[in-house]
C-alpha cells in the first residue's frame, strides 16, 4: 500500500461526499400529489428525484413500454392497464413517480420542467412530445396520483376516487366532494373559497352540511338557491348526502366530472395518467382477497370509459402471474413492467455509490493488495466471491459484493405480506452505509452487522425480532471493545438465520469473521482470534445456543426451556436401540434406493431396455423374473464373509448381484439419529409459536434437526464410498462410484439372463407392422430378413409354442418377454402380425376372426392365436372371384382371406339396404350369415364357395329391390311433406287414412305403388284451397275499395297519404302466383298459410271505419306557433299599437291558410 493512500479516507473517493448531504426523500419515493406551495420542501424533493432518475435497463424499457402503449391506444375506445412490479427497493414508486411528473411536465418555481430536468434518452423524450401533441388536440393533460393502502374506505371505488379527489385538490369525502364538484360546474367554487378566506372560515370549504357560513357565501353567489342559510343547507344536505356504496356507474361519472374541470377545453376529457401505488398491499391484506373482484371491474371501467384517454398504472411486489389470487387481474393489466435487481444496482452506482475518477486508480491498488483477505469471505457457500466481483469491487465500494448478496437474502426474507415499502430502500442503505465509514481510512469496508440497527426497528413492528432478543443484542455492548463486538455477533447471528440454508450460510465463527471484517488493510487475524472466544462465552451464557457444529442461533428464555426438552428426549433415545435401528436401515435404504432408482440399461443394436429390482435389506433372497436383481445387505445385518461366500455359490451364470454397505461411523450414526428424533419429536409435539421469542426457539431446534440430518448425510455418503458389489460367481468389486458399478455389473446380468435375445436383436421391428397393414408381401424385410416369414427365429419360435394349442397375445408375449428370450415387444407383435399376413396363424377376438391388417395392438394381448389347418386348392380361389365379380369386389393382389372378409361385409351392407324404417320392408338378413362370421381364414373362404349359388341368387335379387326402394322413396317423402300442410282440408282425414295404412304395412313396394293417387288427390286439394283462400280475400279488399271511392274525405287525400292507408290496411290486390308443381304449392302455403285467407277478409271487411279515423287525423290542420319577441320595451301607447299590429299580421297569415295558432 502506497503511503499516499494511508492518508486517504473513504469521503474522498466518491463523486459526491457523503457527509456534505443528505437524502431529501429519505430513500423512500412517495407518490401522491404535491402542495400548491412550490417553495415546499416536497418540491425540492420531487426535483432531486428527477435529477437522480437513470433511465436505462428496465426502467427506460418500462417507461417506453407505458408511453408507446398509450399513444398506440390512444383512439382505440380502451386503454390497457400498466402493472409495475419488483421487489422491495426495486425502485416501483420511484419509476411511476417519476411518470407522472414527465407526463404533464411538472413545473418549479424557477421556471424549470420535470423534462428538462431529467436525463431522458431520445426515444423517450419523443414519445413525451408526442404525448403533448395529442394533448394539445384534445382536452389538455392532467395526472393523479396516490397511495391505495392510504384509502380511509375498503370500498375500492372510493379508495381509487379518493386518489383522484385529493390529486385534484378536492376533499376526499365523497359528499362533500359532490359538492365542490357541483360549485365547480356552477362556475362559483373559486368564489366561494375567496368569500369564507375573506372572512377567516376557509375551513367551512369542507362542512358544507352544517356551516352557517358556507351557507350564506353560497346564496350571496346565487341568491335563487335557498330562501335562507337554513334552507341552503338544508338543500344541500337532501341532494347531496348519501349512506349507500358507490356504484361503478357513479364513480365513472365522478371521475369524469374531476377530468372536465381539470382539462383545458371546456367539455373535453383531457389525457390523464392514474397511478395507484402499493395495491397488491390493499387487494391480498384482511379482507382485501374480498375487493379483487369489485377491484377488477373498477379497471375494467375505466379502461373502457374514456375513449382511451385514461391510463392507469398500479404498482406491486409480485408479477400478476406469480400471485395466484392476483392472477385474475391479468386480463385488466396487460401491460406488465417487471423491475429487475441488476437495474437497482445501475442506478447505486450512478448516484450515492459514484467515484471520482481520479480515485479509482488508488482504491484499485488498495484491492490488489487485500484480495486474498476479500476472496476468502464466504468460501464455501453460494454467497462466496465470485470471479466478477473484481469488477464490482470499485462500483459497490465501500460495500463487498458477498456482503451486498447477504443483504439482499435478508431483505427478500423479510419483505413480509407485502410490507416491504416500510423498509428503507437499498438506495438509503448505500447513502447511510456510506456515510459511517466515509470519515475511516480508504481501505474500510460496511460490516454485515451495520443492517440490523437500519432494519430492527421494522423486524420489531412486524413482529419478526423480539423486544427480548432485541434488548439482549443491545445490551452485550457495555462500552468495551470486546462488548460491542460481542453486541454485533449477536446481531449477525440473528440476521443469518434469515438466510435460506441453501445458500450454506451458517453462523459459525469464519462466516461471522468473514461478515465483520472493516479495515481490509489491517487484516482479520485478531478477530478471527477474537470471535471464536466471544462465541464461547456467549453460549456458555445462554445468549446463543450451539445448533450443532459450532453453528449457532440466538438463544431466549423459552428457547432454554425448548432446549432442555430436546435434551431429555436426546438421552430417551439414545437408550432405544430399536428405534434408532429402525431409523438406520430407512436411510441407508431410502440412500441407496435413491442413487440406484430409475438406472439406464439397454441391450444390444435394438437399445432395448432393461430395468433393476432392488430388494433392500432382508435375509430373503429375491427371485429371478425380468428385470435384474440387485440385493442391498449391510454389515449390522449380515458379515461381509458370509456374503461374499453367498456370491460364489450364486455361480457366474448366475444374474444375482448383491451390493454390501459396510459397518461404519456406528457411534456417530446412533447419536446422530438420536438428536434428529429427538428434535424432530419436539418439533411435531409443541404446538405452533405465536411469539417471536417462540418462533426463535422453535428455528433453534429446527437448526438442530437440520444439522443433525447433515451429519448423518455426511456419515452415510462415506459408508456409500466404501460400498462392495459380489456378482455371482465373481471377485468383489470395489464401488467409489456406486452407480457405475452396479450399471456395468447389471449389463453382464443382462446378457446372463438373456442368451437368446440375439435371435431377435434387430433394428426396424417397429416398421414391420406398417408394412403388413400395406399390404407388403414380405414385410420381414424391414429388418433385414429376406426369407419367409416362417423361417425365421422369432417366428420359429412362437409356431413351435402354438403347436399344442392356440394362446392369447399376452401369453405368448409374457412368455418370450422372460428369460432365456428377452425379445422386444416390437419383435414378438411383429411376428405374430406377420405370420397371420402369411397365412400360418389365425387371430380371433371374442370368436371373430380378425385379419392381419385390422389387427390393433391395443387389443392384440385379449386375441387369440392358433396355427392355420385348412389348405385351399385352386377350384375354391376361382369360385371365390366369382362371388367377388358378382358383388364388384377387386381381387388383383388381394389374398383370399382378406377378399373372403370383403365378401361378407359386401353381403350385409347389400342386405341391409333391402329394406329400413317404414313404409320400406324389414331389411332381408340371410341364415348363412351369421354361421359365416363365426369362421375365419381359410375356413371362411371354403364356407363362402360352398354356399357360392345362395348367395350370388340372394345378390341378384337385393338389388332389384334396392333399385325399388330408391324409385319410389322420393314420391312418398313428397307425400309425407304436403300431407303436413293439408291439415284441415275437407280431404286431409281421408289422406291420411291411407298414409298411416301404408306406414303400418310397410307397402312402401306393393303392387301397384299406392302413393301417386294419394299425391295427385292432395296436390289438387291444395291448390283449391289456395285458390278459393286468395278469391275470398280479394272479395273483402274489392267492398272496402267501392267504399272508399264514394268517401269525401278519401277524395282529399293525396297520392302518397292514399298509399300509406292501403298498404297498413292490406288493400292492394294481388294476383295468386302460377301452382305449377309442388315446390310452388308449398312456397305459397309458407307466405299465406290456408288457415289465415278467413282471418285477413274478415280483418280487411272490419277495417272501414278505423280507416275512416284515420284519414280525419291525416286532414287536420297543424298547429302553428306564432312567437312573442321577447326583451321588448314599451314607452307608448304607439309602441303598443305598434307590436300588437305586426302580431297580429303573422297570426292572421296563418289562420287564414286554416292553421290554429299558439302564441308562445
Amino acid at each position: 500500500m502506497t503511503a499516499n493512500s494511508l492518508t486517504v479516507l473513504n469521503r474522498e473517493v466518491f463523486y459526491n461526499d457523503p457527509t456534505t448531504y443528505a437524502l431529501p426523500n429519505d430513500g423512500v419515493a412517495r407518490v401522491g400529489p404535491l402542495p400548491e406551495d412550490r417553495e415546499d420542501r416536497q418540491w425540492a424533493v420531487a426535483r432531486y428525484e428527477l435529477e437522480h432518475f437513470v433511465c436505462e435497463g428496465s426502467y427506460h424499457d418500462g417507461l417506453k413500454r407505458i408511453l408507446n402503449s398509450y399513444l398506440q391506444n390512444l383512439d382505440q375506445g380502451s386503454q390497457p392497464a400498466v402493472w409495475v412490479s419488483g421487489f422491495f427497493g426495486s425502485g416501483k414508486s420511484h419509476l411511476v413517480r417519476v411518470l407522472e411528473f414527465l407526463w404533464s411536465d411538472l413545473r418549479f418555481a424557477d421556471g424549470a420542467t420535470a423534462r428538462g430536468i431529467c436525463n431522458l434518452p431520445p426515444d423517450i423524450q419523443e414519445a413525451l412530445r408526442e404525448l403533448t401533441t395529442e394533448a394539445r388536440r384534445t382536452g389538455g393533460i392532467w395526472s393523479a396520483a396516490g397511495t391505495l393502502s392510504s384509502g380511509d374506505s375498503d370500498d375500492p371505488r372510493l379508495a381509487v376516487l379518493q386518489v383522484v379527489l385529493r390529486s385534484a385538490g378536492l376533499p376526499d369525502i365523497l359528499d362533500i366532494a359532490r359538492v365542490h364538484l357541483w360549485l365547480a360546474h356552477e362556475g362559483i367554487l373559486d368564489g366561494m373559497r375567496e368569500k369564507l378566506r375573506a372572512i377567516g372560515k376557509e375551513k367551512d370549504m369542507e362542512l358544507p352540511f352544517v356551516s352557517e357560513h358556507f351557507a350564506q357565501a353560497l346564496l350571496e353567489l346565487k341568491p335563487k338557491f335557498a330562501e335562507s342559510a337554513t334552507q341552503a343547507t338544508e338543500f344541500l344536505s337532501n341532494q347531496f348526502m348519501t349512506d349507500r356504496r358507490m356504484t361503478n356507474a357513479e364513480l365513472i361519472g365522478l371521475m369524469k366530472d374531476v377530468f372536465l374541470l381539470k382539462g383545458s377545453a371546456r367539455g373535453q376529457v383531457p389525457l390523464v395518467l392514474l397511478v395507484l401505488d402499493e395495491v397488491q398491499q390493499y387487494l391480498t391484506i384482511g379482507e382485501g382477497s374480498k375487493q379483487l373482484l369489485a377491484f377488477q371491474e373498477i379497471i375494467e371501467a375505466c379502461c373502457k370509459s374514456f375513449g382511451g384517454k385514461l391510463l392507469v398504472v398500479a404498482t406491486g411486489q409480485e408479477a400478476l402471474q406469480a400471485n395466484v389470487l392476483l392472477q385474475r387481474l391479468q386480463g385488466r393489466f396487460s401491460v406488465p413492467v417487471q423491475l429487475e435487481s441488476k437495474d437497482v444496482d445501475v442506478v447505486l452506482h450512478q448516484t450515492v455509490l459514484r467515484k471520482k475518477e481520479s480515485m479509482k486508480k488508488t482504491l484499485q491498488s488498495v484491492f490488489d493488495q487485500v484480495n486474498g483477505e476479500i476472496s476468502r469471505h464466504l468460501g464455501g457457500t453460494k454467497l462466496a466471491h465470485q470471479m466478477e466481483d473484481d469488477d464490482a469491487l470499485l462500483l459497490d465500494y465501500p460495500l463487498l459484493p458477498t456482503r451486498k448478496r447477504l443483504w439482499d437474502r435478508i431483505l427478500h426474507a423479510v419483505d413480509t405480506g407485502g410490507m416491504s415499502t416500510q423498509l428503507r430502500t437499498q438506495l438509503r442503505l448505500a447513502y447511510e452505509g456510506s456515510r459511517s465509514t466515509a470519515l475511516e481510512p480508504i481501505g474500510s469496508v460496511i460490516p454485515a452487522d451495520f443492517i440490523f440497527n437500519q432494519l430492527s426497528t421494522y423486524l420489531i413492528r412486524n413482529g419478526l425480532l423480539a423486544d427480548e432478543i432485541n434488548e439482549m443484542i443491545r445490551k452485550e455492548d457495555d462500552g468495551t471493545p470486546d462488548g460491542n463486538l460481542r453486541s454485533r455477533v449477536c446481531a449477525l447471528i440473528y440476521l443469518i438465520q434469515y438466510v435460506d440454508e441453501s445458500f450454506g450460510v451458517n453462523a459459525n465463527a469464519q462466516t461471522l469473521s468473514d461478515l465483520l471484517v472493516t479495515d481490509l488493510s489491517a487484516g482479520s487475524e485478531m478477530l478471527r482470534k477474537k470471535v471464536p472466544e466471544l462465541l464461547l462465552e456467549l453460549n456458555d451464557r445462554g445468549v446463543i445456543s450451539d445448533v450443532g457444529n459450532r453453528v449457532y442461533h440466538i438463544q431466549t428464555k423459552e428457547g432454554k426451556a425448548w432446549d432442555s426438552d430436546y435434551r431429555t428426549k436426546l438421552a430417551q433415545y439414545k437408550a432405544d436401540d430399536s428405534r434408532v435401528m429402525f431409523k438406520r436401515d430407512e436411510l441407508l435404504g431410502r440412500a441407496v434406493e435413491e442413487k440406484l432408482r430409475g438406472l439406464s440399461l439397454v441391450q444390444g443394436k435394438s437399445k432395448t431396455p432393461r430395468q433393476t429390482e432392488l430388494t433392500v435389506f432382508g435375509s430373503q433372497k429375491p427371485e429371478i423374473g425380468t428385470k435384474v436383481p440387485v440385493w442391498i445387505r449391510h454389515g449390522w445385518e449380515v458379515p461381509e464373509s458370509q456374503v461374499r461366500t453367498e456370491a460364489q455359490e450364486e455361480g457366474t451364470e448366475s444374474p444375482l448381484l448383491m451390493v454390501f454397505l459396510p459397518r461404519m461411523h456406528h457411534n456417530e450414526i446412533r447419536n446422530e439419529i438420536a438428536g434428529m428424533l429427538a428434535a424432530t419429536e419436539i418439533l411435531q409435539s409443541r404446538p405452533t409459536p405465536t411469539t417471536s421469542e417462540g418462533h426463535q426457539a422453535r428455528t433453534n431446534i429446527e437448526a438442530k434437526c437440520r444439522n443433525h440430518a447433515t451429519k448423518l448425510a455426511e456419515y452415510i455418503t462415506s459408508i456409500l464410498a466404501n460400498t462392495k458389489l459380489y456378482p455371482g460367481g465373481g471377485s468383489p468389486v470395489d464401488c467409489p462410484d456406486l452407480v457405475k458399478a452396479v450399471h456395468d455389473a447389471a449389463q453382464n446380468s443382462v446378457l446372463r439372463m438373456f442368451p437368446r435375445f440375439s435371435d431377435a436383436d434387430a433394428v426396424g421391428w417397429e416398421r414391420v407392422i406398417p408394412k403388413v397393414k400395406a399390404d407388403a408381401r414380405a414385410p420381414l424385410e424391414t429388418i433385414g430378413f429376406a426369407r419367409a416369414t416362417e423361417e425365421h427365429p422369432v417366428c420359429k419360435e412362437i409356431l413351435h409354442r402354438l403347436h399344442s394349442g392356440p394362446k392369447t397375445g399376452n401369453e405368448i408375449r409374457n412368455a418370450l418377454d422372460a428369460p432365456p428370450f428377452g425379445w422386444p415387444r416390437d419383435a414378438i407383435d411383429g411376428a405374430l402380425i406377420a405370420l397371420c399376413a402369411s397365412e400360418h396363424l389365425v387371430a380371433t377376438l371374442q370368436r371373430k376372426p380378425v385379419p392381419a391388417k385390422e389387427i390393433d395392438r391395443k387389443s392384440l394381448g385379449k386375441m387369440e392365436f392358433r396355427t392355420e389347418t385348412v389348405v385351399l386348392i385352386a377350384d375354391d380361389k376361382i369360385a371365390l372371384r366369382g362371388v367377388c365379380s358378382t358383388l364388384a369386389i377387386p381381387t388383383d393382389n388381394v389374398a383370399e382371406v382378406e377378399s373372403a372378409r370383403s365378401v361378407l361385409d359386401a353381403i350385409s351392407a347389400l342386405a341391409g339396404k333391402t329394406g329400413g324404417e317404414t313404409p320400406s320392408p324389414e331389411p332381408e338378413v340371410p341364415e348363412y350369415l351369421s354361421e359365416l362370421r363365426t369362421l375365419s381364414g381359410n375356413q371362411l373362404v371354403k364356407a363362402i364357395v360352398a354356399r357360392q349359388s345362395d348367395i350370388r341368387g340372394d345378390v341378384r335379387r337385393w338389388q332389384q329391390t334396392v333399385k325399388r326402394i330408391e324409385e319410389r322413396m322420393p314420391a312418398w317423402t313428397q307425400l309425407a311433406t304436403l300431407n303436413d300442410y293439408a291439415e284441415g282440408l275437407d280431404i286431409h282425414e281421408e289422406i291420411q287414412e291411407q298414409y298411416d295404412a301404408i306406414l303400418e304395412r310397410r307397402s312402401l313396394l306393393d303392387d301397384p305403388d299406392p302413393v301417386p293417387p294419394l299425391l295427385q288427390k292432395i296436390r289438387k286439394g291444395l291448390r283449391n284451397a289456395l285458390t278459393e283462400g286468395a278469391k275470398q280475400v280479394k272479395l273483402a279488399q274489392e267492398t272496402v275499395l267501392d267504399e272508399l271511392q264514394n268517401d269525401a274525405l278519401w277524395q282529399r287525400l293525396t297520392d302518397s297519404q292514399k298509399e300509406d292507408l292501403l298498404s297498413t290496411y292490406q288493400l292492394v290486390v294481388q294476383s295468386l302466383p302460377p301452382l305449377e308443381d309442388d315446390e310452388a304449392i308449398i312456397a305459397q302455403i309458407k307466405k299465406t298459410p290456408l288457415a289465415s285467407f278467413a282471418q285477413t277478409a274478415r280483418l280487411i271487411e272490419g277495417s272501414l271505419p278505423e280507416i275512416r279515423t284515420e284519414m280525419a287525423k291525416m286532414l287536420e290542420p297543424k298547429t302553428v306557433t306564432v312567437r312573442l319577441a321577447s326583451g321588448v320595451i314599451v314607452k307608448t301607447e304607439e309602441d303598443l299599437d305598434s307590436y300588437l299590429g305586426d302580431l297580429r299580421v303573422r297570426a292572421m297569415s296563418e289562420l287564414e291558410k286554416g292553421n290554429p295558432v299558439v302564441l308562445k
